[in-house]
């Protein structure tokens, strides 16, 4: 994000976020900056080309798919890997604010490269829940979905809605910006009560995550604008969810260690089943469901060295749905 915010700072280009994650060396992002106004708007960002079908991974609730990038440096040599980032990061985009928007919208993005199916999907936390929807409604539409993964993704307990005011919003995106300058502190900055309207209140945002380090001191309001954007459609949208029984196979690679203390405010405020030893998704698995075992927390899970043992049981579950598609097409 300082890089983001420095390039545009700079040279007035607000390149998208998953640029890092698809031109990852300066040589290409100065291409990319050379006489252009930045990538234009797609969700689906290539983070590991290769050959053969593609794996899928949904954005958590940030929106941004760099979280993806360490894992994919783990899984074989030649797996074709796409990210789902939202819209909203990028000027001119507006985030979906429903489950089945988002899964709409990347459906009709992942069978531009995909026409048909077996789809491989999959995604951590939120993005768990995207690729939940997107294979109901792949499987609604006549298409095979191949493999489901969930990375410590959870269900919601049903009931009234709970979703936060808009001014407790704000509080939980500064508190989600911070988190990683910020470790293990668990207590939430107030925003001060005379900070009244948005602009006063993105420029008190601002200047606590450049006082982190996690803006620079060139930080831009309308970046953090787009950001705060993309969390408050995404929890929007985990508040209205309502998911219906999916009749298909998933998997869900669940965190041996504990829900972190600095996330369970934030969980419990939503309802999620992070109790539960299935986190709430045997209520919702019509086929089989099968519940992985992996190293790590909710936050650590996707990064080193976490992220290898991911990669592996990845691979082997696309392994297995490979060779059932190559066993149905010869008995066919």
């Amino acid at each position: 994000m300082r890089l983001i915010v420095s390039i545009e700072q700079r040279f007035g280009v607000a390149l998208a976020v998953s640029a890092l994650a698809a031109n990852p060396t300066a040589g290409t992002l100065a291409l990319l900056l050379d006489g252009c106004a930045g990538l234009p708007a797609d969700p689906l960002v290539l983070l590991r080309a290769g050959s053969g079908t593609p794996l899928f991974l949904v954005h958590p609730i940030g929106g941004n798919v760099l979280c993806y990038v360490e894992l994919s440096k783990h899984l074989p040599e030649g797996q074709t890997l796409y990210g789902l980032q939202a819209a909203g990061l990028e000027p001119g985009s507006t985030p979906a604010e429903t489950i089945p928007e988002m899964a709409r919208d990347y459906v009709a993005a992942i069978q531009r490269v995909q026409p048909n199916g077996p789809y491989h999907l999959g995604g951590w936390s939120l993005g768990g829940m995207v690729a939940f929807e997107m294979a109901q409604q792949l499987t609604d539409a006549g298409h095979e979905v191949g493999m489901l993964a969930m990375i410590d993704a959870m269900t919601i307990e049903p009931g009234d809605s709970r979703l936060a005011s808009e001014r407790e919003l704000y509080r939980f995106f500064l508190w989600e910006l911070l988190l990683p300058a910020r470790h293990t502190d668990t207590t939430m900055i107030e925003i001060p009560e005379q900070s009244v309207g948005d602009d006063e209140i993105l420029d008190f945002i601002l200047a606590a995550t450049i006082e982190a380090g996690v803006l620079p001191a060139t930080g831009s309001r309308e970046l953090v604008r787009r950001l705060f954007g993309v969390f408050m459609g995404c929890s929007r949208g985990i508040d209205s969810y309502q998911p219906r029984r999916y009749p298909g196979d998933l998997t869900l690679l669940r965190c041996i260690e504990p829900l972190p203390p600095v996330l369970r405010p934030v969980h419990d405020r939503v309802r999620a089943l992070y109790h539960d030893a299935t986190n709430g998704w045997a209520a919702y698995a019509g086929g089989n469901l099968e519940v992985i075992d992996v190293p790590g927390d909710h936050l650590t899970v996707v990064e080193s060295p976490q992220a290898s043992e991911v990669a592996i049981q990845l691979t082997r579950l696309l392994d297995r749905a490979g060779t059932k598609v190559a066993v149905r097409q010869g008995i066919s």
